[in-house]
């Protein structure tokens, strides 16, 4: 994986140039590629890494999941989506189209922790504003939790995909349709203490609220004025969405600036804009 990007760019200029007619000097085909990347050493995955990839790929989980560590935390809440109504999938019916209009009803308000397996922003029809639906994981099943645009203007932020939360909203149980949560507040836990704070799926086992309190920053610097660059940089960036800022400093002008993207602490990040920059390029802290 950490190699993938490198070992892709020989293959393709190999390809183009057969494509094109070129011929290597020794003669070498485009199915016959010498791949010379080197290896580099460093850590497996860690644990949470490596069960999204489980759930990404297989559908499941194999080697656990990524709430155990949240057991003692979760079990402060007196709710979890076991205790949530589900239709029968044999009637369920798609909606017409990604819209909802909201409904005045004041259900029972409950709190619980679980993980965000996906964030879909859908529009009101009435005056096109955004807010969202997320589906929720915890130890016992799944649900959705729809966040009205007030409220997700505030709680976008934390509501991440593969980000741990606690959820604090109302049970709406709508005849026809699976029971689901009107989200009201959402918190990131941390696996210390259950406070605001992490939570990422991606963090490891041992995350502590002492990491939490430094604000990481990604700090890049090249030319901006190189178009190509610029694109490379962006793409790469764009690929590993996540929480932390990127502090850019243009080497042609001197200027610095921040995008408003914000990126994944993760090794493949940084190995893929080392490729691009250069390590003393590319600083995280």
């Amino acid at each position: 994986m950490a190699i993938y990007p490198a070992v892709v760019k020989v293959v393709s200029a190999e390809r183009e140039a057969a494509e094109s007619g070129q011929i290597s000097m020794f003669g070498a085909s485009s199915g016959n590629v010498k791949i010379d990347v080197p290896i580099p050493k460093i850590p497996e995955y860690n644990n949470f890494d490596k069960l999204k990839f489980e759930r990404e790929y297989v559908g499941l989980y194999l080697s656990g999941h990524p709430l155990d560590g949240y057991t003692e935390i979760f079990s402060r809440y007196s709710f979890n989506t076991g205790y949530l109504k589900k239709k029968d999938t044999e009637d369920e019916e798609q909606p017409a189209d990604d819209t909802f209009d909201a409904v005045d009803k004041k259900p029972e308000t409950v709190t619980f922790g679980a993980i965000i397996n996906e964030v879909k922003k859908i529009y009101t029809r009435a005056n096109h504003e955004e807010m969202a639906i997320l589906t929720l994981e915890d130890l016992y099943g799944t649900c959705d939790a729809m966040i009205f645009p007030k409220v997700w203007v505030k709680m976008k932020a934390a509501a991440l995909k593969d980000t741990v939360v606690k959820i604090t909203g109302r049970v709406s149980n709508r005849d026809g349709d699976n029971a689901m949560i009107l989200a009201e507040s959402i918190e990131k836990l941390s696996l210390r203490d259950g406070n605001a704070a992490g939570g990422e799926i991606g963090q490891p086992a041992d995350f502590t609220a002492a990491d939490s309190l430094t604000a990481k920053r990604l700090y890049l610097r090249f030319n901006l004025g190189d178009g190509e660059l610029k694109d490379s940089v962006m793409t790469v960036l764009s690929a590993y969405s996540g929480e932390l800022s990127v502090i850019i400093k243009d080497t042609s002008t001197g200027s610095v600036m921040s995008p408003k993207i914000t990126v994944r602490d993760c090794r493949a990040v940084m190995y893929e804009l080392n490729s691009i920059l250069g390590e003393e390029n590319v600083v995280l802290k």
